[in-house]
């Protein structure tokens, strides 16, 4: 029987040198693919001001500025930002983790992958406060009208 984790030292068998080495793939292809999602959603939100503006002559929605929405784009691209890097972060620790038996690697590897899933978690947390204060604020408009 192999001993999978001592006191003091870090000894990983093959099994778990395996899965960490896929994992590590899938979450540099999400990371990056999400880079590239959030690229766009930046690029987006810089030229949807213009691109409102040149269709219709004027800001489609009364009270909103077609520059509001680009910026709220550019919010979102920066909201999308800081989990992607978490998780990149993630993959390039455990790789050289893995590769060279490092152990501050894998404490680096294992805090990006701890804080890319508070962050998440948060901004769970804050969406499903949001869907609750906007169902409530429904309810109240319903049963006053």
């Amino acid at each position: 029987m192999e001993t999978n984790l001592t006191k003091n030292d870090l000894n990983l068998n093959s099994a778990i040198q395996t899965n960490l080495e896929t994992t590590r793939k899938w979450a540099m292809f999400i990371a990056i693919v999400g880079f590239v999602f959030m690229a766009l959603i930046v690029i987006f939100g810089f030229s949807l001001g213009s691109i409102m503006n040149s269709v219709t002559g004027e800001d489609p929605l009364p009270g909103f500025s077609s520059f509001f929405l680009g910026f709220i784009y550019l919010i979102f691209g920066l909201i999308y930002f800081f989990p992607l890097l978490y998780l990149f972060r993630f993959a390039k620790f455990t790789k050289k983790g893995v590769q060279e038996m490092d152990q501050r690697s894998f404490e680096l590897a294992f805090d990006n992958l701890k804080s890319h899933y508070t962050y998440i978690g948060v901004l769970l947390a804050i969406i499903m406060g949001l869907y609750v204060f906007m169902g409530l604020i429904f309810a109240v408009v319903t049963l006053v009208t």
